[in-house]
């Protein structure tokens, strides 16, 4: 007798939504090297952008100094995304903002991989209002970032009592390309080899 398992995530049905990488908020992240996390992100977006998956990005209080913008391994990866991003003020549930909660409907993806900055504060709260909005989410979780290990493990904890899913960048990506024989995975597996030989250095 074989369990039941959750329907894995595949690319016609999934969304990449990077919440808050900017560069000032970066800072703050301690729970693991801020160059990984950075490049984790940025690997999410390059996927995205190279396979064709609905990309939204959100900032807030951009303007307030101590924030920054989108790091740049997002900008250079999806500069129309990092273009068009959602700035929001000082709301932390960004569904809580009209603008981001019409971007990801207009995706018309159910499936959600979500990452930001900082895990404990935009990325739970966001994480709780798209669960309750009846999406389903997994967390990239080496592509957020907490001000300690003690708070992301606290973080992670709690975003699974509410039933997301927390992974890893690169599980993320295999679970949407099983299979790098085919075009589609062999095209995935050039995206994700730049950033492990980049973290291998």
């Amino acid at each position: 007798m074989t369990s039941s398992l959750p329907d894995e995530f595949r690319p016609d049905n999934a969304a990449i939504i990077l919440v808050d990488h900017q560069a000032g908020v970066a800072k703050w992240v301690h729970s693991q090297p801020q160059e990984a996390m950075a490049q984790n992100a940025g690997l999410l977006a390059r996927l995205a952008v190279e396979m064709n998956i609905p990309l939204v990005v959100t900032t807030t209080v951009e303007d307030a100094g101590h924030t920054g913008t989108t790091l740049k391994a997002i900008r250079d990866a999806a500069p129309k995304a990092f273009a068009e991003r959602i700035r929001r003020g000082g709301v932390m549930d960004a569904f809580a903002d009209p603008a981001f909660e019409k971007a990801v409907a207009a995706t018309g993806r159910n499936d959600l991989i979500f990452a930001g900055l900082t895990t404990d504060v935009c990325v739970y709260r966001t994480v709780r209002a798209a669960l309750g909005r009846s999406y389903r989410v997994a967390v990239a979780a080496d592509a957020c970032g907490s001000p300690s290990t003690l708070v992301d493990a606290v973080s992670f904890t709690n975003l699974r009592e509410l039933r997301a899913r927390v992974l890893s960048t690169m599980q993320a990506v295999t679970e949407l390309y099983p299979d790098f024989g085919t075009e589609a995975g062999k095209r995935a597996q050039q995206v994700a080899i730049g950033t492990l030989m980049a973290q291998a250095a």
